[in-house]
């Protein structure tokens, strides 16, 4: 008896040594992309930096009220991966380059939730296998190198699920209200939490309730401790911010055209985050995870059920919202890599396992350094037959974007330090968003407030003009990417584009500005063309701002031709 528990006790010693191992080597990449990744990143990653400056600013002035004055900062948003990130974001020196290491006590919660339920569901291999396979996946290393909520959600996911297993079909009561705690967690780091657990969550509650004949009364009882638990954690904010939460989506369908909603059951539609997958795990691990779904189906067993509820339902759940960003599904990732991957361990031939074992293993290796590393390390017949992914090479950013020199040249010429700034920033994609300056100004206090230059849950976007032409009349500086000029009319900014556009060609006409009382200030060159800053030399006459606004109302719906002529007739 003693000698097999103590060969159990090496085995568990041995395994968390590896997985142990494992997040040493992604600590270690994390640690030198902090110093060497300058890419400023999409404006998701702003605002959630944003958020972070806000509750640390909530924290520094207690009050009774502090807990009103948290959901109150962000209520669209539950407050849980910004919280969890302060300690991390505070110790690494309150700065954009080092916050996503937040996202490190993330990953290694991932990566013990995925070994415990491979453990459970098939063997110690398995989980351990699993555990190294989701963490080299392509989009889990790129997004742990952002401030970002997929990594966070991945992790309370695959966390509730391992605790979910753990309560042995609700019959332990310590595990079910230990779920419980999870649940509510999860409730509070994003409301698509619900999606990746319904599957698994109904059933192992039909399991408990109906297949298991024996302590029906316990296990109802744990099944409501455990929302209970949930309840308590989570009920706060969702009855503080659930008519905010329901704002949010009912203005957020406006910009939701990318799929008609009659063509929801068209098989484009319902494909696209299976279509979406070979980007998020590599192109070889898509392909492993078809050879494993196939044979999974053919010799289907009952512990796949769990991995195949938690794909699936989430699956169909996405492919019926109108966005099909891929970010969306990579909580399901952890199901993808225990149906990739579980088949092995069922194997009767040795040699056969341990060759996979190693092959897979390998393959996980040269996809994490051809993610991690400055240039394509990997042989390009190899990337041509798809044995590792398409290489995002994070290291490649190393560029001068001056996003700090910016901000900072605007804080030192302002008029006055007294009264608030005001800087209309053109929209482009990373690196000048206007996230990136609010977050600047959030962080530091400094008196610059940023407008955008599309307001984007705004339901009326005929009515857009009016509210880019009142930002420029308020604005003290404005600064233009000259590509603003060259993107696309597609996707969703195509009903929002051709008003900022307007917007856009106004400001690359000097002669507009000189008659707004706006002078070329300062021009900065960054890698992908040059950024003009624009000051307001004196402010316009009260009397003619009013005219302006007035007479852009009268035109309302604005179109593109008409918004072009009414700023020729200001001129």
């Amino acid at each position: 008896m003693f000698k097999k528990l103590n060969n159990y006790l090496s085995r568990a010693r041995l395994d968390y040594f590896l997985l142990a191992g494992l997040w040493l080597l992604h600590a270690a990449r994390g640690i030198v992309f902090a110093f060497i990744d300058n890419f400023p990143k999409g404006g998701d990653m702003w605002r959630y930096l944003s958020m972070t400056e806000g509750y640390i600013h909530i924290l520094q002035k207690p009050s009774w009220d502090i807990l009103r004055r948290i959901f109150a900062e962000n209520p669209h948003f539950p407050p849980l991966f910004p919280f969890l990130s302060i300690p991390v974001y505070l110790l690494s020196g309150r700065t954009e380059e080092t916050a996503y290491l937040a996202n490190l006590i993330f990953l290694g919660v991932l990566i013990l939730s995925t070994y415990g339920i491979g453990k459970r569901l098939h063997a110690r291999g398995a989980g351990l296998l699993a555990s190294l396979v989701i963490s080299t996946y392509s989009s889990i290393l790129v997004y742990t190198g952002e401030y970002m909520m997929p990594i966070a959600l991945t992790s309370i996911v695959t966390l509730s699920i391992y605790t979910l297993l753990l309560t042995d079909d609700f019959a332990s009561t310590k595990f079910s209200v230990l779920f419980g705690l999870s649940l509510g967690l999860g409730l509070l780091t994003k409301w698509t939490f619900v999606a990746f657990l319904l599957g698994p969550g109904l059933l192992v509650v039909f399991m408990g309730l109906v297949v298991n004949k024996d302590r029906k009364i316990k296990r109802s009882v744990n099944i409501s401790l455990s929302a209970l638990t949930a309840f308590i954690i989570a009920s706060p904010y969702y009855f503080y911010s659930f008519w905010h939460i329901v704002d949010f989506f009912n203005f957020n369908k406006y910009q939701d055209e990318a799929i008609p909603t009659r063509d929801l059951l068209s098989l484009k539609s319902l494909g696209n985050h299976f279509m979406n997958l070979p980007e998020l795990v590599g192109r070889v691990f898509f392909i492993l995870f078809i050879i494993g779904l196939v044979i999974t189906l053919i010799k289907f067993r009952k512990k796949n059920s769990i991995s195949f509820s938690w794909f699936g339902v989430s699956y169909i759940i996405f492919s019926f919202l109108l966005t099909k960003l891929p970010r969306y599904i990579v909580p399901s990732l952890g199901a993808v890599a225990l149906i990739s991957i579980s088949w092995i361990f069922y194997l009767r031939n040795r040699i056969i396992k341990v060759f996979f074992i190693l092959f897979i293993s390998i393959l996980c290796l040269l996809n994490f350094i051809d993610e991690s590393w400055m240039t394509a390390v990997i042989p390009e017949p190899l990337r041509r037959l798809g044995l590792v992914s398409s290489g995002q090479h994070v290291f490649k950013s190393w560029r001068p974007w001056k996003t700090r020199e910016i901000f900072d040249y605007i804080v030192k010429n302002r008029d006055s330090k007294e009264e608030a700034t005001w800087v209309l920033v053109l929209y482009t994609d990373p690196p000048f968003v206007s996230d990136v300056f609010n977050y600047y100004s959030i962080r530091e206090d400094c008196g610059v407030r940023i407008f955008n230059d599309y307001w984007y849950f705004e339901p009326d976007c005929e009515r857009h003009a009016v509210y880019d032409y009142e930002k420029v009349l308020k604005a003290s500086f404005v600064i233009l990417h000259e590509s603003i000029l060259d993107v696309p009319d597609t996707h969703h900014m195509k009903k929002i584009w051709k008003y900022t556009i307007g917007t856009a060609e106004m400001f690359s006409r000097p002669e507009v500005f000189s008659k707004l009382n706006f002078m070329l200030s300062r021009e900065f060159e960054i890698p992908d063309g040059l950024v003009r800053i624009y000051k307001r030399v004196s402010d316009p006459d009260q009397e003619e701002k009013a005219a302006v606004i007035n007479k852009a109302i009268e035109m309302d719906p604005l179109g593109r031709e008409e918004y072009l002529d009414f700023l020729q007739a200001a001129r």
